[in-house]
């Protein structure tokens, strides 16, 4: 844009010399201001124009320089058709018509000499032409520099953005996962709990039957044993009876044993033997 500005101007001077520091105005403020609204505002664009400032006083001051060598060619344009309509006048005599001869050749003279002046500053403008477009390549070369970094950071850019993306997505899942296994670890909590409590109350009516197995087990151990004891004085009871009635017996047939000799010692040994059997 500062480029085709400057283009603007310098072949506008060619055409409205009057008008050209207006003009330049306007495209400078113009191409400054739509630089800094828009969105891809960046520092050289600022440094660009302002680097610039020094060969626009210059110009300026050329261009005012212009402008007052052309009133002076004005005005004396203007002295010169005054001269010429004192030359219909014929009755100012010699004096006149020399004195006009003299004046119109020292105007020409001036002309000349502010032509000279003109052509002068148009190589000099055209010098600074040349340096100003030097300057703006420098500047295009720059500015080609930045945008490449400028566009190398926005390649950078979206992939740090596309992975912040996938991050992201990647962090929703974890935490649904997350959410996930909360809901599980709830479930499994309250699947423990209700463990917990079958488990007790299993506990409590096992320890409540293993007390009743006891108490049973003791009530029939001590039955056990009191039917036990009963039948083992009833039976002790009943040998007793038994040997004291066959002592009693054998002391009954003991006379009649005594005769019968031999026989009767083999019948007295033989009884003993049959009582310990029934023991």
């Amino acid at each position: 844009m500062l480029l085709h500005a400057c283009e603007t101007f310098l072949d506008f001077t060619k055409e409205n010399p009057d008008s050209i520091i207006t003009h330049l105005k306007d495209i400078f403020f113009s191409a400054i201001f739509a630089n800094f609204r828009a969105k891809e505002v960046h520092s050289w664009s600022k440094e660009a124009i302002m680097s610039l400032k020094p060969y626009f006083i210059m110009a300026e001051r050329q261009q005012a320089e212009i402008r007052s060598l052309e009133k002076k060619k004005i005005e004396l344009e203007k002295e010169l058709q005054q001269f010429d309509r004192k030359k219909s006048f014929r009755t100012l005599g010699m004096q006149t018509e020399d004195f006009d001869s003299a004046m119109k050749e020292q105007h020409l003279e001036k002309v000349r000499q502010l032509s000279s002046q003109v052509a002068r500053m148009e190589t000099e403008r055209y010098a600074d032409k040349l340096e100003v477009e030097e300057k703006l390549k420098i500047k295009d070369r720059k500015i080609a520099e930045l945008m490449n970094q400028m566009s190398r950071v926005e390649t950078s850019e979206d992939k740090l953005t596309q992975r912040c993306e996938d991050l992201s997505m990647t962090c929703e899942d974890l935490k649904n996962n997350v959410k996930k296994l909360k809901e599980e670890k709830e479930k499994l909590r309250d699947l423990v709990r209700d463990s917990e409590a079958e488990r007790l109350a299993l506990k409590l009516s096992s320890e409540h039957q293993i007390k009743s197995l006891q108490t049973s087990l003791e009530s029939e151990r001590r039955r056990h044993s009191d039917e036990r004891t009963t039948w083992l004085d009833s039976f002790v009871s009943e040998r007793y009876d038994l040997l004291n009635a066959i002592e009693t017996t054998r002391r009954q047939q003991q006379p009649a044993m005594r005769s019968d000799g031999e026989k009767g010692g083999h019948q007295e040994n033989e009884i003993p033997e049959a009582d310990k059997s029934q023991l």
